[in-house]
């Protein structure tokens, strides 16, 4: 008889999971099927950062989106230089920028070895 069998892993590995069936007679006896190789696809969900207000005068607030809200924020002038280096422990982060100088900076997400760059205006 032909049975279908469906599974959701809640918390897979990054990268490749491994997985195979084992089937259980009536009697007891019992026979695993082949293994498969699935990629999760863990970091192939779609990372993004929202930024407001931009141009910013004061406050900016960071709405981090598709990832796991465990990062490092870097606001960086045009110089290449860190003015600013934050902690992420959540998927919403504020931080001031009243005491920058009018201009143009970048600001950089990282999470793990992914990196996402957004362009912020400070404008007094």
């Amino acid at each position: 008889e032909v049975t279908r069998y469906m599974f959701m892993d809640e918390n897979p590995y990054k990268d490749f999971n491994y997985y195979r069936i084992k089937q259980v007679d009536y009697d007891g006896e019992y026979d695993y099927s082949t293994v498969v190789l699935v990629n999760s696809m863990v970091d192939l969900v779609s990372l993004d950062v929202n930024m407001y207000p931009n141009p910013a005068s004061d406050i900016v607030r960071l709405e981090i989106q598709g990832g796991s809200n465990k990062g490092t924020v870097d606001v960086i002038n045009v110089q290449g230089t860190v003015v600013k280096q934050l902690e992420v422990d959540g998927y919403i982060i504020s931080f001031d920028v009243s005491n920058f100088d009018t201009g143009i900076y970048f600001v950089r997400y990282t999470e793990g070895d992914r990196k996402l760059v957004k362009r912020l205006v400070v404008k007094h």
